[in-house]
């Protein structure tokens, strides 16, 4: 599994199941300090054939920089256009439903669920 571990969010991907998750409050202090997230979204794009599931239902904050980060791996992804992405969000957290739904403007094959 590969992780990347703070004392307020995890990212980690789960090959057996396809998904990278993100958890807790992430507000790195600019665009580039969120490279290391940007690889393991790669990393983890590239170990998928088919789908990808990005799931942030336990992800309670994004600031703008993670925002920009998780929109231009979208942009990537579509360029690419080898693998499908599903976004899994929360209800919970009213940033995610509106941050997220703009994820389907960047990309209209995105599939992005709230539970």
């Amino acid at each position: 599994m590969m992780e990347i571990q703070d004392v307020d969010y995890t990212v980690f991907f789960d090959e057996e199941n396809n998904t990278l998750f993100m958890k807790g409050i992430i507000r790195l202090s600019s665009f580039r300090k969120y490279d290391e997230i940007k690889k393991l979204l790669l990393l983890s794009a590239n170990k998928v054939k088919k789908e990808l599931i990005l799931d942030l239902q336990d992800l309670i904050y994004l600031n703008s920089s993670g925002i920009t980060t998780v929109s231009t791996f979208v942009i990537y992804l579509r360029k690419e256009n080898s693998i499908r992405l599903k976004v899994l969000g929360s209800k919970k957290y009213p940033w995610q439903e509106r941050a997220l739904g703009n994820l389907k403007k960047l990309w209209g094959d995105i599939i992005v669920i709230f539970e």
